[in-house]
């Protein structure tokens, strides 16, 4: 069975962006500084992923177009027309999640 797997930066008081929604503040984006011998790989990572899930925030930001090769469902409460690998899911998002997770393919990215 597919692992469903939540990956995702936040600071130490259990913030995952800032009061704009931005990210910039996560270290690493180009920074090799604290880069280790044994680092994690994420470029492996996104191999082991076939399906990623997001809000419409990150949709809003453009992160969807770094997974055209991957289907993406994006959670929100507007009705908007799927197109291309982009689902939009304004029901039950956990049980269109557990349905996609009995069916064959790779790990489900919780974005």
């Amino acid at each position: 069975m597919r692992k469903i797997i939540l990956n995702l930066a936040m600071s130490l008081d259990g913030y995952i962006s800032d009061n704009d929604g931005g990210y910039d503040w996560i270290v690493g984006d180009g920074d090799k500084s604290l880069d280790t011998e044994n680092k994690w790989d994420f470029d492996k990572f996104l191999d082991s992923v076939d399906t990623v899930v997001m809000g419409k925030k990150c949709y809003d930001q453009n992160m969807h177009n770094d997974f055209k090769d991957k289907k993406v469902y994006v959670a929100t409460s507007n009705k908007i027309e799927s197109y291309d690998n982009i689902q939009f899911i304004n029901k039950d998002i956990v049980k269109v999640i557990k349905e996609e997770k009995q069916k064959e393919g790779k790990n489900i990215w919780l974005f």
